[in-house]
């Protein structure tokens, strides 16, 4: 199970903040992005509960952090497999 955790991070905070991610073992990928969010990260667990329990246990307690958005993702549907209307798209939009 895979889920994009979207992250509201203080100013000033973010770079600290992406170094932690990107060091958690749980984390797949991690980026900092520019827009509502301050920095995405790709995580994968076992089961929801796993799932919420590094979000809980590991993500939150990230220094900076003041809001998370779990986002949970089908595998068969993630971004290196997206289904077809998804492709279709970016190709008329791409």
């Amino acid at each position: 199970m895979k889920s994009i955790v979207l992250l509201k991070i203080r100013p000033g905070q973010v770079n600290e903040a992406h170094n932690k991610l990107r060091h958690l073992q749980t984390v797949l990928e991690c980026c900092t992005s520019y827009g509502q969010y301050d920095e995405a990260a790709v995580i994968r667990a076992e089961t929801l509960e796993e799932l919420w329990q590094i979000i809980k246990c590991q993500i939150k307690p990230i220094c900076g952090v003041v809001d998370i958005f779990p986002c949970l993702i089908e595998d068969d549907r993630s971004l290196k497999n997206p289904p077809q209307h998804v492709r279709d798209f970016v190709m008329i939009n791409g």
